[in-house]
């Protein structure tokens, strides 16, 4: 997964958001799980679970961002699941713990995404451009509202399609 961040970083991405439901875990919660944190964490895609560690050990920024309202039960898995302390990943989910953003689309994960930004500058001083953000999500609509905003997306298939982040570094090589 080294490979992965560091290529992500050699073409300026800076944040890393990740869907939760059928993208880091491999079921739909429907934002109804009624199981454990534990057996959630079962559910956690290795390789994901890879990236998320490795970018914190390289203070890459990072969000989850969810339709779903279970963010307490998201914060267990991961800390369940993920060897590093996680309280620095920022989770956006259907919560209302987090402001809507004024002038910002309401398809896709603009939201969610836009408030990570927004915390990332004030609170961490860390501005950032939709070209610095990847959002990595299994649903096709989110990612192309999100590459229609100027983001860099890779719509989640299964664990080898994170061999496309190798691709997009080229093709945003060969674009500037």
């Amino acid at each position: 997964m080294a490979r992965y961040i560091d290529h992500l970083a050699s073409i300026d991405v800076r944040l890393v958001c990740i869907d939760f439901d059928q993208t880091l875990v491999d079921v739909h919660t429907e934002g109804k799980w009624t199981d454990t944190a534990d057996k959630l964490a079962k559910r956690v895609r290795p390789r994901l679970k890879e990236l998320i560690e490795d970018g914190l050990k390289r203070d890459f920024k990072l969000a989850i961002v969810t339709q779903s309202s279970q963010t307490d039960l998201i914060r267990k898995v991961l800390k369940k699941c993920v060897k590093q302390d996680t309280s620095k990943i920022i989770i956006r989910g259907q919560d209302k713990t987090w402001d809507k953003i004024e002038g910002v689309a309401r398809g896709g994960k603009q939201q969610h995404i836009a408030s990570v930004m927004k915390e990332l500058e004030g609170n961490r001083h860390l501005a950032l451009e939709p070209r610095q953000v990847l959002l990595i999500d299994d649903d096709s609509y989110n990612t192309g509202v999100a590459m229609c905003f100027g983001m860099r997306a890779l719509t989640f298939e299964n664990e080898e399609c994170l061999g496309k982040i190798l691709k997009l570094v080229k093709e945003q090589a060969s674009a500037d």
